[in-house]
């Protein structure tokens, strides 16, 4: 039997009403992820970087950045569930892509798999979702992650919020 792939979660899939919407969205409405483990990525950090229609700006992604760290959950899955996991990451579409990560967990290192801005799909362009950053906060709070972390995350979405909409009545592109 094969072995669960380990899944790091660290994006607004940790949102209750996010998952629970992209679950119906793909025809999986009574899927839920266990429980898992709360964890730090290392050496990656978070960056907008993927321009989602959906959510009307840019989303948040991982990079390759030593010395840095996101936190998040460490999450057992079979492969039918993971298949899941993937087609709700856009991975199906190509615009995500597994990243092979390492991930701080009890103490110890863990590899585990997250998904990440595939090569080409990349911008800067544009607008960061300010309705995105603030699922993102909200899903760190709802995951138990670090309480420092996801504070900080609702910080640099009230900052986003409030300088966006000086750049909107400044008519600023």
């Amino acid at each position: 039997m094969p072995s669960p792939t380990s899944y790091f979660a660290y994006s607004v899939l940790l949102d209750p009403e996010t998952f629970d919407r992209r679950m119906k969205e793909g025809g999986h409405p009574t899927f839920r992820l266990p429980e898992g483990k709360v964890g730090e990525a290392q050496d990656v950090e978070l960056v907008f970087n993927f321009h989602s229609p959906r959510w009307g700006g840019r989303i948040a992604s991982l990079v390759p950045m030593p010395g840095h760290s996101v936190f998040g959950r460490v999450l057992p899955l079979k492969d039918s569930d993971f298949a899941i996991l993937r087609d709700a990451e856009g991975a199906k579409s190509g615009s995500f892509q597994e990243l092979n990560v390492q991930v701080k967990v009890d103490g110890k290192l863990v590899p585990a798999v997250a998904f990440a801005t595939a090569p080409g799909r990349a911008t800067t362009s544009g607008p960061v979702s300010e309705s995105y950053a603030s699922a993102l906060a909200r899903g760190a709070e709802a995951a138990g992650l670090p309480r420092a972390y996801w504070e900080k995350l609702k910080a640099e979405a009230a900052i986003l919020a409030k300088v966006q909409s000086v750049g909107r009545e400044l008519n600023l592109k």
